[in-house]
């Protein structure tokens, strides 16, 4: 607010001090403008990442992410983007053979990345991020001879990795706390796998940390394990290579799924074939709990085995309706048509009546002169 001071103008006319602070503010307001407008996609997302590390939050999908949407998106200005440049990244990447659930996730990290330089006041509004359909909802679970398959795969595999997939199976963890896992917590005696990791307590980490199991070890766990302990490096980490802990074992399941046969081949562009699944760790922990839900387990046992508070969670997400669940419906269909005797023999006795029953052709009433006027006139 600008004082009148004593002798200036007031009313009619603006106080040429008024003026000059009012100039000052647009031309304020204006270089933050210009600013904003200056960030690219590629600015904006070194920035975000940044914070996220601030907060201990990791950032290694959102790496993944960024090298898909690089090419594209990296140098250019948020406010410039239409929804056509959205729609044409998708069409690129469906062209490549990627799901749509990927290039819906890729999207929308980049809107997340938008929303956030929004909220953090470096631009000047969220522009809208076209998304594709997201495609159905992934299902994949094993049946027992697939799993089988992979399992006698995984033994050609070096051998963190055949340690990697039978961890993998025998807890139905996820796949980074099998990575995360130390033979400290491993209980031989009393045959225990403790997946959670106690960490101090920090208030300036907002990283959150999905939920994990303590449980019984299989047979199959404990054996491997017992082998595995005798040539324990001192890194401490039960899945570890060269004496280091392992990050991902993403190249070695990949292979093994190949040689199980659990996928198909793609052209690659480039006159030669890529080798493609839809078979991830993940899709092991999925197909645990399912076969478990199989055998009438508890569901709450089966939320407990992964780790998850809340058992909706378990019952919404990891136990999938398949076909093979609607036999009990099915045997009662059965049992209630029964009551109808015969209904099958009845029907095709029927149809068989109808088709030997030839109809006779059906006389013309009208004049033959008629017809052939008619034709003549034509």
């Amino acid at each position: 607010m600008i004082e009148i001071l004593p002798g200036e103008a007031s009313g009619k006319k603006i106080p040429e001090r008024a003026r000059k602070a009012l100039d000052q503010f647009a031309d304020g307001r204006r270089a933050v403008i210009a600013q904003r407008q200056e960030y690219t996609f590629g600015q904006l997302w070194k920035l975000w990442q940044a914070d996220r590390e601030q907060d201990g939050k990791s950032n290694a999908i959102h790496k993944y992410n960024w090298v898909s949407l690089a090419p594209v998106f990296e140098n250019r200005n948020p406010a410039s983007a239409k929804a056509d440049d959205y729609r044409n990244y998708a069409k690129a990447r469906f062209a490549l053979g990627r799901a749509p659930d990927t290039v819906h996730t890729e999207l929308i990290r980049l809107r997340q990345c938008l929303k956030w330089a929004f909220d953090s006041n470096l631009i000047e509004r969220a522009p809208l991020v076209w998304l594709p359909s997201a495609g159905r909802k992934r299902d994949r679970v094993l049946t027992p001879d697939e799993a089988k398959a992979l399992l006698i795969a995984a033994r050609s595999s070096d051998p963190h990795v055949n340690l990697f997939i039978i961890l993998l199976f025998s807890t139905g963890g996820r796949h980074t706390a099998i990575l995360d896992l130390e033979w400290s917590r491993i209980d031989f005696r009393r045959r225990v796998i403790d997946l959670e990791v106690d960490l101090p307590p920090d208030p300036m980490n907002k990283s959150w940390r999905k939920g994990r199991a303590e449980m019984v070890m299989t047979q199959i766990a404990y054996d491997v394990l017992l082998v595995a302990h005798d040539a324990r490096s001192p890194s401490g980490f039960v899945v570890e290579h060269g004496g280091a802990r392992l990050t991902t074992c993403r190249d070695g399941f990949r292979a093994a799924c190949e040689r199980a046969g659990l996928g198909w081949y793609v052209e690659d562009g480039k006159g030669g074939k890529r080798f493609k699944t839809d078979v991830t760790p993940h899709t092991i922990r999925h197909t645990i709990a399912s076969w478990a839900d199989d055998e009438n387990v508890d569901v709450k046992e089966i939320a407990q085995l992964l780790g998850h508070e809340d058992e909706r969670t378990t019952r919404l997400t990891y136990i999938h309706a398949r076909p093979e669940k609607t036999a009990t419906a099915a045997a009662m269909i059965d049992k209630r048509l029964a009551a109808l005797p015969n209904l099958i023999d009845e029907t095709r006795n029927k149809e068989c009546s109808e088709a030997e029953v030839v109809p006779s052709p059906v006389k013309s009433t009208k004049p033959e002169t008629d017809t052939i006027g008619i034709i003549e006139g034509e």
